[in-house]
Parts: structure tokens; sequence; C-alpha cells
């Protein structure tokens, strides 16, 4: 049946009994939409034609009427007649009424005419649900087996509705293009529901389905027709790029960053507002973010085929792993209608791994070139006749943080794109690092040997042994084995420079340490006074050492202190036979012993592992009996697994009244007693 909205235009109603003389009419010679012509100088005069062939029909059927009218001039008797037959001809006409099958009568029924006008109308009014229904039933009669024209009449017909139609897909398809930018709810509803209409009536020509009549241009596919017009509007918002030019941006940047500004937001809309209007087959959202993926990844495919400078290269791969995973598909999900499983990634893994490679290439290169450069500025500072910069009350050099800061940033900048990113990166840049310490400690090495009279000469040592420390507390939080790599490194710097700082401090105290070895210096407590002031006061000039790094200084001292007095100890140029000399000697050598340990410690040193070594030898000089001289040596090789029977001979040289015998079985102790086997500091060795 026709839509109640429909109006006519001109078409005045028939008689009832009118029905059937009236189909008759309109079979024998007027069209459905008038008597249109090819030459009519505009369409109004179609429309106005149609209007007057209803106006024709009406006034035929009056006149067809008033023909079967009796004459008014008959006899009373034939009136008479004539009566009583047209009562049985009605009776026999409403016996006849009843038997018309349903179809018969909706054939035969009062049908509002549809006119070209009325439709023409309807879409300029953004009707299009009733232009959709209107078009409709009069695609019914145009292809139905009983249209009542010629063949090229009904093809007439059948392309002028076929324009209307193309009408109202323009209509359509512009609202549907415009529902992103100029979004109007209600123009998008009559769309949404005028395709609905038009999809309903496609389902009747499905194959498997058979159609009451014959229509080729059945299925229309108005879905086709949406997802065209719904792809050209994100095609146009894709390429229209106004708004995020800047001059700080390269072209791909800018480009880059009104795509997916684009993407987010436009499907963002359609989540928010346009997805209310369309049934759950239409699949608004996953259509929608489908053209805005494809787009994306068109012009990505694009830059790839061009040769990338390295920002460009890594900006790509910055939207294809980082920004366009975690800050747009992270703002859709199945709740929001986005499947983004379906996405994937913006391009193939094969393009993918090749822009990794070459954005790996380039950092090396990058991070090379830039360490090698801070290196190169820094030797240079060392060479000028200038004080080293101080920070903190200590010399201070800003290579380790050039370095570091150049390694950090490449592998910060590499995780933005992702974690396994980052570890490549780092993989390939600590061996470098590495090789640059090594350039760094030759570089050194060769500044000591050609700079030594350099007016600032101790202070760019002093510098350069900070520097090692600040690059150990970063490198130490690095992986193993290229660790281990980079500390060695900066371990030979450290020692070459401390022993350069000490140098001159051993020689002096060399001429202290001679004095013990004579018969009466031995035990001397004022040598050992003097010892303690010179290295007091050449301690005095290295506070310009970090904190770690002149505690660091001070056992390498106290090191020194305590092997160099052992090695007099064990010189055998002094034997005491009498218990009482020994018990003096050894109350002497406790003293010095002290002084060591006291000056050592008030300057931070650790090494109090070598404290107990000198009062253990005191006491085995002090003791009589030989089991406790047994335990004493058993706890001096405990302590310091090193010690061997030489050395212990050395020692008990001192007590002149142990026979041979007895000195061997001390010594034996050594091959009964419990050592450390864990790795332990050597002393012992040290002493020839």
């Amino acid at each position: 049946m026709p839509d109640p909205q429909i109006h006519l235009e001109q078409a005045s109603p028939r008689p009832e009994n009118a029905v059937c003389t009236g189909a008759k009419e309109r079979r024998k010679g007027s069209t459905m939409f008038g008597d249109t012509s090819e030459n009519s100088p505009n369409p109004g005069e179609n429309e106005a034609s149609l209007s007057n062939t209803a106006a024709d029909q009406s006034r035929k059927v009056a006149q067809t009427k008033k023909a079967q009218l009796p004459d008014s001039k008959k006899t009373g008797k034939q009136k008479k007649r004539r009566g009583l037959g047209t009562k049985f001809m009605r009776l026999f006409a409403c016996v006849g009424k009843r038997s018309v099958s349903p179809s018969e009568r909706e054939n035969t029924s009062i049908q509002p005419v549809v006119t070209v006008a009325q439709i023409r109308e309807h879409i300029n009014h953004s009707r299009l649900l009733s232009a959709s229904k209107d078009l409709i039933d009069l695609e019914h009669k145009v292809y139905s087996k009983t249209y009542g024209k010629s063949e090229s009449e009904a093809k007439k017909d059948q392309t002028e509705l076929e324009e209307l139609y193309q009408l109202l897909e323009k209509d359509v398809s512009r609202i549907v293009g415009e529902s992103i930018a100029n979004y109007n709810p209600d123009l998008l509803q009559q769309a949404v529901e005028a395709m609905t209409e038009q999809e309903n009536e496609d389902q009747k020509y499905l194959p498997e389905k058979v159609p009451s009549m014959v229509n080729n241009a059945r299925p229309r596919k108005w879905k086709t027709i949406w997802q065209d017009a719904v792809k050209c509007s994100v095609q146009e918002r894709m390429t229209k790029n106004g708004e995020c030019s800047s001059n700080n941006l390269s072209v791909i940047a800018q480009l880059l960053l009104h795509l997916g500004k684009t993407f987010r937001e436009d499907l963002t809309h359609v989540v928010t507002h346009l997805r209310q209007h369309y049934t759950k087959d239409y699949d608004v959202c996953n259509t929608y973010a489908e053209f805005y993926f494809e787009i994306f990844c068109g012009h990505l495919r694009t830059f790839t085929e061009f040769e990338l400078g390295d920002r460009d290269t890594y900006l790509i791969l910055s939207w294809v792993e980082s920004i366009y995973p975690n800050e747009i598909l992270s703002h859709f999900s199945l709740e929001t209608g986005v499947d983004v499983d379906k996405l994937g990634n913006l391009l193939p893994s094969p393009s993918i791994r090749e822009l990794e490679y070459d954005y790996i290439i380039s950092e090396e290169t990058r991070v090379q070139e830039w360490m090698n450069k801070s290196l190169e500025v820094e030797v240079k500072k060392w060479k000028e006749e200038r004080e080293p910069e101080k920070l903190n009350d200590c010399y201070h050099s800003e290579l380790p943080i050039d370095i570091l800061r150049i390694i950090y940033s490449a592998k910060e900048q590499a995780e933005r794109l992702s974690g396994d990113m980052s570890r490549l990166l780092m993989q390939r840049l600590l061996p470098m690092l590495s090789d640059l310490l090594k350039s760094y400690k030759e570089s050194f090495e060769e500044f000591k040997e050609k700079h030594s009279q350099h007016n600032y000469f101790e202070s760019v040592i002093m510098m350069n042994i900070n520097s090692c420390q600040t690059f150990r507390e970063n490198i130490e939080k690095l992986q193993k084995p290229i660790c281990n790599d980079c500390l060695s490194a900066l371990k030979e710097i450290e020692i070459s420079g401390s022993e350069v700082l000490l140098e001159d401090l051993f020689q002096n105290l060399k001429l202290y340490f001679r004095q013990f070895s004579s018969k009466n210096g031995l035990c001397s407590y004022k040598t050992m006074q003097d010892i303690i002031k010179t290295t007091q006061n050449r301690l005095s000039q290295l506070t310009m050492l970090k904190e770690t790094c002149y505690k660091d200084i001070v056992e390498r001292i106290h090191f020194h202190l305590v092997k160099e007095y052992i090695v007099r100890l064990m010189k055998k140029k002094v034997s005491k036979k009498i218990p009482d000399e020994q018990q003096s000697m050894a109350n002497q050598i406790l003293k010095n012993a002290q002084l060591i340990e006291d000056c050592c410690s008030s300057h931070g040193s650790k090494a109090v592992w070598l404290n107990p070594v000198i009062p253990t030898m005191a006491e085995i000089i002090k003791l009589q009996d030989v089991s406790s001289i047994q335990i004493e040596v058993a706890s001096l090789a405990r302590k310091y697994p090193d010690i061997n029977k030489k050395h212990v001979a050395s020692i008990l040289y001192i007590k002149g009244n142990l026979t041979n015998a007895e000195v061997r079985v001390i010594q034996d102790i050594l091959d009964h007693s419990e050592r450390q086997t864990d790795p332990f500091p050597q002393l012992f060795s040290y002493v020839n």
C-alpha cells in the first residue's frame, strides 16, 4: 500500500464503479508519468502532464457513466423493465464481487497516484524516507507484468524512474559524506532510513527468492553505495592537510600528525554520534575504522618507497610502533564498536624490519661520531695551561656526562619505540662505549708521558680519576659482559693515575723504611711517626679527589705502609734470643702498627683486613710456647691464605731461641690449617 505521507497533486477521486473503466482508459493510451515529451523544454511540463492526465481520466469516467444512463424519454414500461433488470444485475454483481480474490481486489482498489513532482519535492525537502518509499511504489508499477504500456514507453518510464533514484542516491551520499564535518542528526537519520528501506526491498530479489516481477535494477545495493560515500568522505578528510601545518616540522611529520589526529578524532565522532543512527548490520564503526586505516597505511607505504632521512625514519617507526597503537587504537575497543585486532600494523613486517635496521645503523653512526667528538674536545682541554673546573670542591670534567648522555638519550629514544628496540640498540652501543674508554685510556697515557711538566699536571690526573668514578657509577648498572670490559678500562686508568699521584710519596717513604733495616732502627717509633707525618702531608694535597676516589688512594697508602713494614721485619736483620727482648720488641711493633691503623682509618681507609697482620706477627714474636705459636700462625694463615712457610720462617728468625726442629713443626701447621677458598686480597704475595 502507498505510504500515508504521499500527497497527491491535482488527482480527483474516481467513483467506485468507474475503477475498471478508468483502468481500461489508462491501458489505452495514458502513460504513468503523463504525456511527457522528450522535447519538452523543462521538466515541469512532464510533471504538469501527469496532473492533466489524472484530470482527463476523471472526466472520461464521468462521460462513460453518463452515456450508460437510460434515456429520459423512454416509456414507463421500458423503465420498469430496466429497473427490474438492473436489480437482478446488481444482485449477480454483488455475488460476483464476493468471489474476487484478494490480489484482484488490490488491483481494482483506488490507489493514490504518485507523481514525479511529489518525489522530487520529497528529495528537495530532505524527506528522504518518503521519497524512498514512493520510488519503490513507482518501481513496482513500472516493472509490473501487468504494466499496460508498449515496450518503448515502459523503457522511457524506467529511465525516468532511474533518474529519480540517482537524485536520491546523490542526496543520501552527500548527507553521509558530510556527517563527519557537518553532523545533522535529523538528516542523517532520514538518509539511513531511506537506505534501509531500499535494502529491505533488495531482499525480495535475492537469488534464493522468486520475485513477483522482472526487475534488472534490483538489487540496487544501497549498502555498497553507503560504503562508497563513507570511503570518499574519509579520503577527503585524510588528504585535507591544513590545520596541522608548522614550519618546525618536516612535510612527513606534518602529514603524519594530520593523519593521526584525523583518524582518532573522526573515529571518536563516529563512535559517539554516528553509530546511534545505524543498525548493527552496517557495522558502522568498523567500516569507518577500516577506511581510515587503509588510507593511513597507503600514505606510509608511499613514504617507505623513497629514501628517508634519519629523523623521518625514526618518525615513521614512532607512529607504527608507539603512537598508533598507544595513542589511537587504545582509545577504542569492542565496547565502542571497533575491533582493533582486525586493523593490524600500519606497515607489513618486512618494511618495519627494514626501517628498524636503518634506524639502528644511523644511531650507531650518530653515537660514535658524538662520543669521539666529546673525547677530542676533552683531551684538548687537558693540554691547556688552565686549572680544571671544580664542582662540589672536586675537580670536574663534563666528559662522562656527555658520553653517558649520548648513550642514554639513544636508549630512551629507542624505548619510546619499544623495549625490544632499546635492548637491541644497547647491545650495539655498549661495545662502542668499551672501545671509547680504551681510546680514553690511550689519550690519558699519552698525556702522562708528554705533559708531566704541565702546571696543572696533578690536577688533570685527579680530574680524570674523578671522571672514572662517574663512569663507574653508571656503567655498573649495565649488562655484565660489557660492564666488565668497561670497568676494566676504567680500573687501568685509575691505577695509572694513582701511581702518578703516589709516586713521589712512596719514593720519599722508601728512605724512612730503610732506617728500619738497621739493627737498632727496626722498631723505631720516631721513624714511624715521620712516615705518618709525610703521608698526611701528601694526603692533604689530594683533597680535590672525590670522596670515594680519595678513600681508594688512602687504602693504597694503607696497603703500602703495612706491606713495607712487613718486608722490613722479614729482612732477617734482627734476632732476639732473650724472651724479655722479644717482649719489648713485640710491644714496639704493636705501637708502630697502631700508628699506621690510626692514620689510615682517620682518612677513611676501609682496608680493615690489613689491621690484624702486624699485631699477629708481634704476638708470635712474644710467645714462648710452641703450641701457642702454632695457633697464631694458623690464625694468620686463615686471614692471609697467601702466606707460605718461607714467610713463617722469616718471622720466626726474629725469635733466636727456637731450634730448627721447632721451626719446622710450626711451619708444618700451614699444611693442616684451613684456608679461604673464595677470592681474597693478596698481601704476602707482594712480600719477597
